[in-house]
């Protein structure tokens, strides 16, 4: 299985997800929406056919991940054909991901990922 977006936990505690986005082209989309993850996938497939065993998962503001947890919100379940993956990492580095989230234990943090390199 092949994952194209997902969030880990890395820290100690359960996390509480306030905000995730994609800013890409200077265009920031939400991906706590269906809607914005079609829009991420259509940008870093570039009009690409999809891959047939392509599955979205969404989160809603408000997710709890659990300390060493992950959650794959575009996935394949088969191997990705080389075509779209080397047009999705190419198109990644266009992207500056923005996740912002609070700690169970009452810290909030904010993690951005600039592209992929």
């Amino acid at each position: 299985m092949d994952t194209i977006l997902g969030l880990n936990n890395e820290g100690v505690g359960p996390a509480v997800l306030e905000r995730f986005t994609a800013t890409i082209d200077g265009a920031e989309i939400d991906l706590l929406s269906a809607s914005g993850i079609n829009e991420l996938m259509n940008k870093l497939l570039l009009g690409a056919t999809p891959f047939p065993y392509m599955r979205m998962r969404g989160l809603l503001k408000g997710s709890v991940i659990s300390a060493g947890g992950s959650v794959r919100m575009v996935y394949s379940e088969e191997p990705v054909s080389i075509d779209h993956r080397d047009r999705i990492l190419q198109n990644y580095q266009r992207v500056r991901l923005d996740a912002v989230y609070r700690c169970m234990y009452d810290g909030k943090f904010d993690a951005t990922n600039a592209g992929l390199g």
